[in-house]
């Protein structure tokens, strides 16, 4: 039996009738996502583990009658800006490579109420800020239908991971449509629930009056099965809704006969590929032989959406993301804080590089001999133990600009790289002083 190919709905059901045992179901995406995961690179962490032991414990509780519902036993997997107790949680960024949070997020702790299996976290665009989930610290990740494609983000993980057979579902955030856009690029279902449905607690922010938390699966089914799941009314989260209602499942099979559906004109005009245009009215006719009443209209205020989302989301992302400054949790330097605030002005840790905001050419001259240089470079290693630079062996070099008679002063081996910048040569790092000429 192939169980890479059940919707998750299907296999709850098979490990219900005792047709599959949930170590197995576990086994067979574990030794997937092992063959797939050099080249989608799905996961930032894959905790084998960890979801072998979740699958015997869930198994007890099936076995017991005390878990009873469609998703016991299913193996899923988690955005990695959702909080789970001891597990690394690190939004791919750098910056929150070693954070484990002491509590989990509430709509993972309603999936595990629920008995699923938590594979693993997915990869993401850092921080949940980007659309390909080309941004991760830890890497791209592919869409499995082509490798040479994206697979769309920020929830990109979550979205290769089962379109990949790594999992049967999984969870992602949808802040301006992180979930909705990366199902749609791998071919799945995607769901953001209206806002307040699922609890924010324990996901990191990035706009708190936009994000919400939602199920990525291979049908709609799936998709309704897992939000009765997830969705819950939390004290711990402000604005979380109290529904009268929780059954998601039920409308399934109602048809939509009598159904009216809006088109908004707005959205069908100049800048949509004919392709998708055309994937809409096919869907729109398909509804209309069932029953529906298909009808545009005009949505005039549409164009602000996007001006308005960027003003909010901005706003909202800066104060969510002024916490992650290393004092109580996160990366931190062992740098001094001068050797920080030094290096922070001149050195761009990504390339090795060094910023001169007075170059506008490229003359060069030798206002310094080597002597000076090297005992100048010595007094300021002493002084800035920290800055990793070679200054007994300097080559030194000045650049001049003439409207602003500025001067900067290079420490250590280096080539002139693009524009002209300095760039290391010896592994090292680059010393650089600037300065005014009377």
């Amino acid at each position: 039996m192939d169980l890479l190919h059940l919707t998750a709905a299907e296999l709850g059901r098979k490990i219900k009738n005792r047709e599959v045992a949930v170590t197995e179901a576990v086994k067979a995406a574990l030794a997937r996502a092992k063959e797939l995961e050099p080249e989608i690179n799905s996961y930032v962490t894959l905790d084998e583990a960890g979801a072998l032991a979740q699958a015997e414990a869930v198994q007890e509780r099936i076995d017991s009658g005390e878990l009873r519902g469609p998703l016991a036993g299913v193996p899923a997997a988690i955005k990695d800006n959702l909080c789970m107790e001891g597990q690394l949680t690190t939004c791919s960024s750098k910056i929150l490579s070693n954070f484990r949070p002491v509590f989990t997020a509430e709509a993972v702790k309603n999936l595990q109420k629920a008995g699923a299996v938590i594979l693993g976290k997915t990869n993401m665009d850092e921080f949940a800020m980007g659309s390909t989930t080309e941004t991760s610290y830890y890497g791209p990740t592919k869409n499995p239908h082509n490798l040479m494609h994206v697979p769309g983000g920020s929830s990109g993980g979550s979205c290769a991971a089962v379109a990949a057979q790594e999992c049967w579902y999984a969870l992602g955030s949808d802040t301006g449509g992180s979930i909705r856009q990366p199902s749609s690029f791998c071919g799945l279902v995607g769901l953001k629930p209206t806002y307040g449905t699922v609890s924010r607690f324990g996901l990191i922010a990035y706009g708190s009056s936009l994000d919400q938390i939602g199920p990525v699966a291979r049908d709609v089914s799936d998709c309704a099965v897992i939000l009765e799941a997830i969705a819950s009314h939390d004290a711990k989260d402000s604005t979380s809704v109290q529904r009268k209602d929780y059954d998601f499942t039920s409308a399934l099979v109602c048809g939509v006969k009598g159904m009216k559906i809006g088109i908004p004109k707005d959205y069908m005009r100049e800048g949509l590929d004919p392709e998708v245009a055309d994937a809409i009215w096919k869907a729109a006719r398909v509804l209309e032989e069932q029953g529906a009443v298909i009808e545009e209209f005009d949505l005039s205020l549409v164009k602000y959406a996007i001006p308005a989302y960027y003003v909010i989301a901005s706003a909202e992302a800066s104060s969510n993301l002024e916490r992650f400054d290393g004092v109580k949790y996160g990366y931190r330097t062992e740098s001094s804080m001068e050797a920080v605030f030094e290096a922070a002005k001149l050195v761009s840790p990504q390339s090795g590089t060094f910023k001169v905001e007075t170059h506008r050419g490229d003359k060069r001259f030798p206002l310094t001999s080597p002597e000076i240089s090297r005992e100048l470079g010595a007094r300021l290693l002493a002084q800035y133990p920290a800055l990793n630079v070679d200054v007994h062996t300097p080559q030194a070099a000045v650049y001049v600009d003439i409207r602003e008679n500025g001067f900067a002063l290079v420490f250590g081996s280096y080539e002139k790289g693009v524009g002209g910048m300095p760039v290391s040569t010896s592994g090292k790092g680059l010393l650089l002083i600037s300065g005014g000429i009377d």
